[in-house]
């Protein structure tokens, strides 16, 4: 049976593990920057478990699904750690530290078994192949839409490296660098141009191609592309541009100090120029910038074993993905925090406000507690002996 998990747990005064620590550990425990405590407000509280809903039966009368945001956060921890399964539930039974990134402050709270591990990442993959539907990548979808919103992060500046990345980008930089050697020879030979090849490459001059590539699907720019090479070949017809045996392009050169009356461009340099020139056109403040990509890859691959998964199939393989580019994301928010956020900064899970709320919270428990426990008189004279009014 589906069922979302609580989030207002009641604690006790002894249930925090931070009242038998000492200073320097409470410190350490506590610290909102802490990348456990991160974790937790970033990742594990953060998961939506509806999207898993459909994975259990409507109306199912039977006993309630253990937490899912847990299990979900199990998964992006070891693919975080690299660690196996067993030695993740190991963690989760004894490392207080990965308790508290679960949500798990209590002592007797439990860990999700092995087996609900199990199970879910079983169910997820069958509901994928029945639907072509992974409810990872959609869990994923809507974790990374939260932080970025939350930390104000901008997708309309790309860099350089991250659009590398993209399926069109081949047409793209083509496009943009077949354009702009045009504009950088064409000056020299609209003279020699009949008043219809002038009028027709006029437009492309006064034409911005970063422009046209930012508002132009990948159908544009191939079909943009295939007039540009339309109109070169009909320049260089019009001023004798030839090939040779050796494949290299001779052009007429128009200069007076030249010493030859055509100029040869063989194949290898012009790929060079291009290349060349492709690199120049990098602004300056891009080339500062730490290639993100390559950055991205090396940490995704970076607990395999001769680049190698422990994974078997194309289902597995993005479930584990998703989850290592998950802790990649929180990894970068919680190094960019700690150099940026200022001093006593405090997040909204542990600040000094819900610390004293959860104080109230077990006091006012374990009156419950001692209500239950002794009666009438004998409840008030235990009140009056712990120093409480009642």
């Amino acid at each position: 049976m589906f069922r979302e998990t609580n989030t207002n747990t009641q604690m006790s005064l002894f249930d925090n593990p931070a009242d038998l620590m000492g200073k320097r550990a409470v410190k350490k425990y506590e610290d909102p920057k802490a990348w456990f405590n991160r974790f937790y407000e970033l990742v594990t509280s953060q998961i939506d478990e509806s999207v898993f809903k459909p994975l259990f039966k409507a109306g199912n009368m039977g006993a309630p699904t253990a937490s899912i945001r847990q299990i979900v956060a199990m998964n992006i921890l070891k693919e975080g750690f690299g660690c196996s399964d067993e030695d993740l539930i190991e963690k989760c039974d004894y490392d207080l530290l990965t308790r508290r990134a679960l949500g798990l402050i209590r002592l007797e709270d439990e860990a999700p078994s092995i087996d609900t591990y199990y199970l879910l990442r079983r169910r997820i993959c069958d509901y994928a192949d029945a639907t072509g539907e992974n409810l990872m990548e959609t869990r994923f979808s809507r974790l990374t839409k939260f932080q970025a919103a939350k930390f104000k992060i901008s997708g309309k500046s790309v860099r350089m490296d991250s659009k590398l990345i993209g399926s069109n980008i081949a047409w793209y930089s083509r496009y943009e660098l077949v354009h702009k050697t045009f504009l950088q020879e064409i000056g020299q030979y609209m003279s020699s141009l009949n008043p219809s090849l002038r009028k027709k490459a006029q437009p492309w001059i006064e034409e911005d191609a970063k422009q046209t590539v930012y508002r132009s699907n990948s159908e544009t720019i191939l079909q943009r592309l295939a007039e540009l090479g339309h109109l070169i070949y009909a320049v260089l017809v019009r001023v004798k541009a030839k090939r040779t045996r050796s494949g290299a392009l001779r052009i007429p050169y128009p200069g007076e100090r030249s010493k030859h009356k055509w100029r040869y461009f063989l194949p290898k340099q012009m790929e060079s120029m291009r290349s060349r020139k492709l690199m120049e056109d990098i602004p300056q403040q891009e080339k500062n910038k730490r290639n993100n990509v390559e950055a991205s890859i090396f940490q995704l691959c970076f607990h395999t074993r001769n680049n190698k998964t422990r994974y078997r199939g194309k289902l597995k393989h993005e479930l584990w993905a998703f989850a290592r580019s998950a802790w990649i994301n929180l990894r970068r928010i919680v190094l960019f925090q700690g150099k940026n956020a200022p001093e006593g900064t405090t997040g909204a899970h542990n600040g000094p406000l819900s610390t004293l709320m959860v104080l109230l919270n077990a006091m006012s428990q374990t009156c419950v507690h001692l209500k239950l426990y002794f009666s009438g008189t004998g409840f008030r004279l235990a009140m009056v002996a712990a120093g409480l009014k009642y």
